[in-house]
């Protein structure tokens, strides 16, 4: 029944029916707690966390997303755990307003040997990539490839050309 209701709580919440599917991944971890279902209590903490970054909601979403790797690390579930801080890592961005801008500036800066600052423009590329949206994906896997070595001009050929351009022209 739980899992029947997750997959039926992140169908309503593409399709953007937010109280139900909130219902439904309360109910299945209502289930999951009850019958001591680990993994499932980490997978429905992390469904309520995505519902609430999809409705704007950031601190929702992060201590619901810290719930699910504190449960997905307690059962030795390092890969989902993982995934999660991609996530966490992704609504702290969006808290801080990062721009693309920003973004660019880190990567520039990488360029020239601040590894710190590569280390946040690969999470930032990294969380982009992982995106439902494919405009989002996109950009995120080209500048990933401009952090690998890739010349932007080359990088950015799926982008949309002003996209292509701003990137271009920002790095070179």
């Amino acid at each position: 029944v739980a899992v029947t209701q997750s997959s039926l709580a992140a169908l309503l919440s593409n399709r953007g029916q937010y109280e139900e599917a909130e219902r439904l991944y309360q109910s299945g971890l209502a289930i999951c707690y009850e019958v001591q279902e680990l993994q499932g209590i980490g997978v429905f903490l992390l469904g309520l966390g995505q519902l609430a970054q999809a409705q704007g909601n950031p601190d929702e979403a992060l201590a619901k997303f810290r719930e699910a790797q504190q449960q997905f690390v307690a059962i030795g579930l390092t890969n989902w755990a993982a995934q999660v801080e991609q996530l966490i890592r992704q609504v702290q961005g969006e808290a801080q307003g990062l721009t693309l801008d920003d973004v660019l500036a880190l990567i520039k800066s990488a360029q020239n040997g601040n590894q710190e600052a590569g280390q946040q423009a690969w999470q930032i590329s990294q969380s982009l990539k992982q995106s439902n949206d494919y405009a989002m994906s996109a950009l995120g896997q080209a500048l990933e490839s401009i952090l690998a070595g890739e010349s932007p001009e080359t990088a950015t050929t799926n982008l949309p050309p002003d996209l292509r351009t701003a990137i271009v022209q920002a790095l070179t």
